[in-house]
C-alpha cells in the first residue's frame, strides 16, 4: 500500500477555514506549476527555433549512438554524419575537417551529459578562397623573383648604352629589346 502525501488524520481534524487554505495553497501551487511548465515550453520553442535558424548540421546522439535530436540543416548532410559516427572516440572531443564527394566539411564532437553532439558546415567556399590567397602569395612572391634580375639587367643595359662602344651598342640595344 502507498502512502498518501498527507495524513489522513491531519485532515479529519483541519477546520472548514484551514481546509480552505489548504485548498487555496494547492491553487496557487497548481497556477505556478503551469505558469513554470508554460515557461519552460517558451523557452524549449525558443531553443528549438535557434537550433533551426543555425546553418551548421547539428546532431545530438544517445550515448549508443542512436539520434536524439537533428535540425534541418542536417538532413542533408546525413551520409557526413555516417562517417563521423564511424570516427567518434569515447568521451574525447574532436574537430576535424572531412573531404566528400568534392565539398570539405568542419565537424566537431563534443560530449554533453549523457549526450554526443556534433556539429558539422560546409568550408568548401573558404577552403577554395585560402587556396587563391596562397596562389596569390605564390604569384607575387614569384613576379618579386623575376623582376630582381630583370631590374639588374635593365640597369646595367642602359650603363653599356651610355658607355658603350661600336661594339657592344648594337648588342645592349638587342638585350634593352628583349627585356621589354
Amino acid at each position: 500500500m502507498t502512502e498518501s502525501l498527507i495524513n489522513q488524520n491531519i485532515i479529519k481534524n483541519l477546520d472548514s477555514k484551514d481546509k480552505q487554505e489548504v485548498l487555496n495553497l494547492l491553487k496557487v501551487l497548481i497556477d505556478n506549476t503551469h505558469e513554470a511548465e508554460a515557461q519552460f515550453n517558451e523557452l524549449k520553442k525558443i531553443y528549438d527555433d535557434v537550433l533551426e535558424l543555425l546553418p551548421d548540421a547539428i546532431w545530438i546522439l544517445e550515448s549508443t549512438l542512436e539520434m536524439y535530436y537533428q535540425n534541418k540543416p542536417s538532413y542533408a548532410l546525413t551520409h557526413i554524419l555516417e562517417i563521423i559516427k564511424k570516427n567518434i572516440l569515447p568521451h574525447t572531443r574532436q574537430e576535424s575537417e572531412l573531404e566528400y564527394k568534392g565539398n570539405t566539411y568542419l565537424y566537431k564532437v563534443d560530449f554533453l551529459s549523457n549526450k554526443i553532439v556534433i556539429t558539422a558546415i560546409d568550408i568548401t567556399a573558404q577552403k577554395r578562397q585560402e587556396r587563391l590567397a596562397s596562389m596569390g602569395t605564390i604569384s607575387a612572391h614569384l613576379a618579386h623573383e623575376i623582376r630582381n634580375p630583370v631590374g639588374s639587367i635593365s640597369l646595367l643595359t642602359a650603363s653599356l648604352l651610355k658607355r658603350g662602344d661600336n661594339v657592344t651598342m648594337p648588342i645592349a640595344m638587342e638585350i634593352k629589346k628583349s627585356i621589354w
